[in-house]
């Protein structure tokens, strides 16, 4: 696996996850809504950094098995 999939393929994850994370947090209410100590303007998700850190749960575990099965390969 070269250098360029695994930045591809982390970000189509983290592109998947953040919409997946943002539309339930919508639907259960998990947003902070606009007020005046606040600096957006529109309801904002709380959770976004939960798909980040799936995303980087999954990428590192790709990773270690392509390092533990000699599957790495410099592109």
């Amino acid at each position: 696996m070269s250098y360029m999939n695994l930045i591809i393929s982390s970000s189509i994850i983290e592109l998947i996850l953040l919409l997946i994370v943002l539309f339930s947090c919508r639907k259960f209410g998990f947003v902070s809504y606009p007020r005046i100590d606040r600096w957006h303007n529109t309801p904002t998700a709380l959770h976004g950094g939960v798909s980040m850190f799936f995303t980087l749960l999954v990428i590192a575990n790709i990773c270690i098995g392509c390092i533990y099965f000699n599957h790495w390969q410099d592109a």
